[in-house]
């Protein structure tokens, strides 16, 4: 091998690196490294190490504690909502009269009158009204609010550190030199 200051340096073949195609050779070793060694007497054996790097991978299964913590929050709300309602009311009426037949229900507005008919002994029958049943519809309505507790519930995971042996999981590397 040709220096750049005109000196010579041998060097195994096996030591250099075929770069391109035109018999162009690389030596993997520093420049100054090589002046140095031509400087001190290039009439000894140059001794480059080659160094060769190995490495392992192994995989390991890891596995962390989960705990599922669930809560339940609480919130007033008011309802405000307006309600229908129907009451019956019911009275009754003394008629006490006399009638030719069956009188029928009826209906006068919104009340239902239902007659109660009796038969009375005399020297013939007659019918007579005793009494009539009126039943009225009235519709109102009310407003109500009331306090009104909703719940909904949330989900809270938290993760614990690896345990056991499957806590490694790491790379070996290990280095090896050849002089």
């Amino acid at each position: 091998m040709r220096l750049a200051d005109g000196g010579t340096l041998l060097v195994d073949k096996s030591l250099l690196q075929q770069e391109g195609g035109e018999g162009r050779y690389r030596l993997p070793v520093r420049y100054a490294d090589l002046q140095q060694v031509a400087r001190d007497g290039g009439d000894r054996p140059i001794v480059i190490p080659v160094i060769e790097e190995t490495m392992t991978v192994e995989k390991r299964l890891v596995t962390r504690p989960v705990r599922i913590v669930k809560s339940v929050e609480e919130r007033q709300v008011t309802v405000d909502e307006t309600f229908a309602e129907e009451d019956i009311e019911v009275e009754r009426v003394q008629v006490d009269r006399e009638v030719d037949g069956p009188v029928s229900i009826r209906y006068e507005g919104d009340t239902i009158v239902i007659p109660l008919l009796e038969e009375v002994v005399v020297v013939e029958k007659r019918l007579r009204l005793r009494e009539e049943v009126r039943i009225r519809r009235r519709h109102t309505t009310r407003a109500l609010t009331e306090p009104v507790t909703l719940r909904r519930e949330e989900v809270r995971v938290e993760r614990g550190e690896p345990t056991g042996d499957e806590a490694g999981g790491q790379a070996n590397t290990s280095t090896r030199a050849e002089q």
